[in-house]
């Protein structure tokens, strides 16, 4: 629970926003692209990156484990701490903040009901809220790199990619 916001964002950065910045890159070099334009796609792809794992987050509590093939609360669970505690847990009293910290230390040992708790709790908090305007942000930030291409079906699917992410249900 002392997961700080930089540190998350370094986490998702290092774990998926690399990757896809990486993938972007090389993809514009494979096609042709100068060093500008492939400093935009990479600049695309982390932004993408880093939104499609906040979304991915946001499902880990609200997505329908039949869609996703996992259950809910599995980063609880695991003790990941992701964005939508992280902005909860700052909006949290003091004693909303023992409370959760209480049933979070559980780990492995939370029950289905404790996982509907914190849920609860996140949403009430504005956690999940605040978690989908920060995914949506950075999905917007990866179509303003597109804005140096010319229009064409290959940059809409680009930008159709990246507000996917932050609205997909698996």
């Amino acid at each position: 629970l002392e997961t700080t916001l930089a540190t998350y964002e370094d986490v998702i950065e290092r774990k998926t926003a690399r990757f896809i910045a990486g993938c972007a890159e090389a993809g514009g070099l494979l096609g042709g692209a100068d060093s500008t334009e492939a400093a935009a796609l990479r600049a695309y792809g982390h932004h993408l990156g880093m939104a499609f794992q906040i979304a991915d987050d946001l499902l880990d509590f609200l997505g329908d484990p039949a869609r996703t093939g996992k259950p809910l609360g599995t980063d609880l669970r695991d003790g990941r701490i992701t964005l939508p505690l992280i902005h909860a847990m700052e909006q949290a009293s003091a004693a909303e903040r023992a409370t959760l910290s209480e049933l979070l230390a559980k780990g492995m040992a939370l029950t289905d009901t404790e996982i509907q708790e914190i849920t609860a709790a996140l949403e009430r908090l504005g956690g999940f809220e605040r978690a989908r305007s920060v995914a949506t942000e950075r999905a917007e930030k990866a179509v303003a790199e597109l804005s140096r291409f010319p229009e064409s079906i290959y940059k809409n699917a680009l930008i159709d990619l990246a507000r996917y992410v932050v609205a997909r249900d698996r």
